[in-house]
């Protein structure tokens, strides 16, 4: 059986201020969370870097294994908004957490999100609009376009990859659908090769959007 290693929570303190008590119970209870949360994972950082050194914050003992130098901050995008994270520094070598690991597929399962939207017509504008409302935090159209540019390089690597299969058939379509270009709908084509090997696997050869299905586009 295969296992799968869990991620165990170190144990924290937490010690809230009389400010934060008062924001969580009578007023803005979203900016009191992100400073709560803040406060947790910060000490989780903390945990895990006192975990890897064997030793606490300048306490001497024959076990420590290394010792801290200073922090670097990160922000984390988290559902109750945006947090600025202290991540602790070694002096030899790097620190290693687990808490941004799942985080980081948390974020990555975001900007697909993101880039589907847009996909889909809905605008940048309007994409930043509904991340302040998914997660307190906004981003701003460049931002949101980079990460759909981001999706032209892949599709760009995807073109020109070597093909080492051997096809018995290929076959070629096209699938028409709408864009939305400012306030103007056009159609365009999403052209398709598509494989089929000798066990009648089919495979995606490439892919490309053209104004239409004429010869010219396909060229």
């Amino acid at each position: 059986m295969k296992s799968e290693r869990n991620f165990i929570m170190p144990k924290v303190e937490l010690n809230l201020e009389d400010d934060e008590l008062k924001e969580l119970l009578l007023g803005d209870r979203d900016k009191a969370m992100q400073s709560i949360m803040a406060k947790i994972l910060d000490e989780i950082l903390k945990s895990e870097a006192t975990e890897q050194i064997k030793a606490k914050a300048y306490e001497r003992s024959d076990e420590r294994t290394n010792s801290r130098n200073g922090y670097r901050v990160r922000q984390l995008t988290t559902r109750v908004g945006s947090l600025e994270l202290h991540v602790p520094k070694l002096r030899h070598g790097n620190f290693s957490t687990q808490l941004f690991k799942r985080y980081q597929r948390s974020e990555q399962a975001f900007d697909l999100a993101l880039m589907e939207m847009v996909i889909q017509g809905v605008s940048t504008r309007k994409v930043a609009e509904i991340t302040k409302k998914l997660c307190g935090t906004t981003f701003s159209k460049s931002t949101v376009s980079a990460l759909c540019n981001n999706l032209d390089d892949q599709v760009l690597d995807f073109n020109r990859r070597p093909l080492t299969q051997k096809y018995a058939f290929v076959y070629a379509d096209a699938i028409l659908f709408k864009v939305h270009r400012g306030h103007v709908v056009t159609s365009n084509s999403l052209l398709v090769a598509i494989g089929i090997d000798p066990s009648g696997r089919r495979e995606v050869l490439g892919f490309d959007i053209g104004d239409s299905e004429s010869k010219a586009a396909w060229m």
